[in-house]
């Protein structure tokens, strides 16, 4: 009996072991799962944060081209910018250089006249000369005509102008008067009013004392 009781014992001992080993067996699986997953979790981060630096980077790379969008932009208005400056300085040259001819067209113009009053030259040429230096007055003549033309219906729209004022502050002046006219008379039946009210008491303050 002793024996078979330490065998049953031993067997039990031996199942107790078995079962711890079962239960490090199994812990043991479960920290390799944990680690697993760990592993598994670290790479997902990994994974993300190449994303995100994937993202960034391509954000930063379209910042950049968006910068580089708006200097090449800048870029052009600038350049059209010094276009429109040269061009208006070629404008104020060329009218500088037909300022100065004019000038030496006018410096010629007269030379021409002193040298035809200080120099007897033929009659014909003379008279050539006359008669362009007329053609050029009579084109003069024209256009001061049709300047003071202009300026006479200038200064009749003017006059047109200044009459409709006029007419305007009459009527605004019109419509005062009888604004306070009507003031006035409205003023005046006010007064009656009073007045035939205050007789009224009157004759009933005389009816009472009688």
């Amino acid at each position: 009996e002793d024996e078979d009781e330490e065998d049953e014992d031993e067997d039990e001992d031996e199942d107790e072991d078995e079962d711890e080993d079962e239960d490090e067996d199994e812990d043991e699986d479960e920290d390799d799962e944990f680690n697993e997953d760990e592993d598994e979790d670290e790479d997902e981060d990994e994974d993300e944060e190449e994303d995100e630096d994937e993202d960034n980077e391509e954000a930063d790379e379209d910042e950049d081209e968006e910068d580089e969008d708006e200097e090449a932009d800048e870029d052009e208005d600038e350049d059209e910018e010094d276009e429109d400056e040269d061009e208006d300085e070629d404008e104020d040259e060329d009218e500088d250089e037909d300022e100065d001819e004019d000038e030496d067209e006018d410096d010629e113009f007269n030379e021409d006249e002193d040298e035809d009053e200080d120099e007897d030259e033929d009659e014909e040429e003379d008279e050539d000369e006359d008669n362009e230096e007329a053609d050029e007055d009579e084109d003069e003549e024209d256009e001061d005509e049709e300047a003071d033309e202009d300026e006479d219906e200038d200064e009749e729209d003017e006059d047109e102008d200044e009459d409709e004022e006029e007419e305007e502050e009459e009527a605004d002046v019109d419509e005062d008067e009888d604004e306070d006219e009507e003031d006035e008379d409205e003023d005046e039946d006010e007064e009656e009013e009073d007045e035939d009210e205050e007789d009224e008491d009157e004759e009933d303050e005389d009816e009472d004392e009688e």
